[in-house]
């Protein structure tokens, strides 16, 4: 990435960190558990991808600073799990989030059936009420002796 590029990124997160100073709503950028910023959103308001806080190290300096800040403040929590805890931690989300995909496949697969289940019972339906109305027909015409 260009230079004039980096120093442009730098400049929103700066701005984007003194909005957030100045308006006080960290909070909404903090993840579920409390123990990191969600970054993903933090980068999409800054307009840049998720990996230039991380990769960026101006921008990562000043975001070790915030994170430290508020966790300080207590709106951020300390993150006291072990390594291992934390690998498996991560692991399971994983795990979970492939699960998650898996299950929305599987209802859209499931839902695209029971819409080909309901529209050929309905065919069924339509096909048996003629055969009832043909065989009417036909009885008919047997008793009259048309037939």
């Amino acid at each position: 990435m260009s230079k004039a590029r980096g120093v442009e990124n730098l400049n929103r997160f700066t701005a984007f960190v003194s909005e957030r100073d100045r308006l006080g709503d960290w909070e909404d950028y903090v993840l579920k558990n409390k123990l990191d910023l969600n970054k993903k959103m933090i980068a999409r308001d800054c307009e840049f991808d998720r990996k230039r806080i991380t990769e960026n190290s101006a921008i990562f300096d000043i975001y070790k600073d915030i994170k430290n800040s508020l966790l300080k403040k207590g709106i951020l929590h300390e993150d006291n799990r072990s390594a291992a805890k934390q690998h498996s931690d991560k692991s399971s989300n994983i795990s979970n989030s492939l699960n998650k995909v898996s299950l929305k496949k599987q209802q859209e697969s499931n839902a695209a059936l029971q819409e080909e289940l309901y529209s050929t019972q309905k065919k069924l339906f339509k096909a048996e009420e003629k055969l009832r109305k043909l065989e009417n027909i036909e009885n008919y015409l047997l008793e009259t002796g048309r037939l």
